[in-house]
Parts: C-alpha cells; structure tokens; sequence
C-alpha cells in the first residue's frame, strides 16, 4: 500500500537515494554541496521554515518526493517534484501534487511558483490540468526551462 507522509529523518537515507537516483535518470549530477544543497538539510530547508516534504512511501522505498518552500512576498516554492520511473502512471505524482496543494491551501501563502524541464512532459501535463499558467524566469537556476505559477487564494 503506497502512503503519502511527511519527511522524517528516518527516512533521509533512502529519501536522499530517491533523489539522487532521480537526477542521475534525468541527466544530471547529484551535489548536495552546491546545486542540491536544499536536500543537505530538508528538515531546516523545508518543514522549519513553514514548507512541508512529502514523500510516497510503498514498505520503506521512496517511490516519489514533493516540497514546499516559503519565497517571502506570500509565495511558496513547489521543489523536487520526482516519481520514480517504474511507478508512473500509478496517481503517485497526482497524489503528491494534492496532498502539497492541500498543506498550499492551508497556508498563509498565496502564489505557488515552480521552475521544471520540457523533459518533465508527465508533470508539465499535470500541472497545465490544475491551472498552472507559464510566468516568466524567476529564478537563475540554469537547469529550468519552464516557469509556472498557480494562485491558491
């Protein structure tokens, strides 16, 4: 049975697996000192700071991640949105999508943004279906293509 639940710290090990194997499918190295370093510490980068991190969980393996993150100006970042390949097209990502719109919805936030590839057709597909609209860049990340926002009040 697949759960969606908050990240714990007894979960960071195959949390951090997850993702690393996540980007390596993707093309892209795994540097928790510079370009990953949010995942150095989810808990300070996420939960404390009044973001969440999701995880699906299916007998302890990680099968997909989604977080939250405070930007200031009333706008929360949607980050490290992955669904392992062999688990796809199961609702797993339309299931971590919700449950971070619920935790979005009950925050004092009012905007939420997200940067993402053209690679990412499934999520670009979802997130379009929930009434994302494309914005311009607003970050320097130099791995995004696409920018996204959805106001959530």
């Amino acid at each position: 049975m697949i759960e969606v639940r908050s990240f714990s710290k007894e979960l960071e090990v195959n949390v951090l697996q997850f993702l690393e194997s996540a980007l390596h499918g993707l093309g892209y190295d795994f540097d928790l000192k510079e370009k990953d370093k949010d995942l150095s510490d989810i808990t300070s980068n996420y939960k404390t700071n009044g973001g969440c991190f999701l995880t699906a969980i299916c007998d302890n393996s990680v099968l997909g991640t989604i977080g939250l993150r405070p930007m200031g100006n009333r706008i929360m970042e949607l980050k490290r949105f992955y669904v392992s390949d062999i688990h796809r097209g199961q609702g797993i990502g339309s299931r971590l999508l919700s449950n971070a719109l619920e935790f979005s919805r009950n925050s004092q936030f009012e905007v939420l943004r997200l940067d993402t590839t053209r690679q990412s057709v499934s999520a670009l597909a979802l997130f379009n279906k929930l009434g994302f609209a494309e914005i311009k860049r607003y970050n320097s990340d130099p791995y995004a293509e696409v920018f996204m926002e959805l106001r959530i009040r």
